[in-house]
């Protein structure tokens, strides 16, 4: 045979992957997925801060404006009812008037923002 025969005829039989290269491509990537999802807990942790600090604050800007108008408190709850709940993001809010501050709550993963309005 001609060393080009030969050449081809291996060509020809090797078409895929060995099992030792699709082992060594899966433990790669796990290393770099085991990595990478602890980081990704930690923003979405942060974005649902985010989301409450966000709320917190416009909720508290809409109290401040309110205050500056009219010189009393809004109400949006009474004294012995729960706060006002917003849906928003798969996730349910409570906003609160306590006092002269507006508390802004994500009740399921208990993020908590309060801000000051007077």
């Amino acid at each position: 045979m001609l060393m080009s025969q030969i050449k081809e005829r291996y060509k020809a039989v090797r078409r895929g992957f060995t099992i030792v290269e699709v082992i060594v491509v899966a433990v790669i990537v796990l290393i770099l997925s085991a990595a990478a999802i602890p980081m990704y807990g930690g923003f979405i942790k942060g974005a649902r801060q985010d989301a409450v600090d966000g709320l917190a604050e416009t909720a508290g800007a809409a109290a401040n404006s309110y205050w500056l108008k009219t010189g009393g408190v809004p109400t949006i709850t009474g004294p012995n009812t729960a706060p006002l709940n917003i849906y928003y993001d798969n996730a349910k809010h409570a906003v609160s008037i306590k006092g002269d501050s507006v508390v802004a709550e994500d009740i399921k993963y208990k993020a908590r923002k309060a801000v000051y309005f007077k």
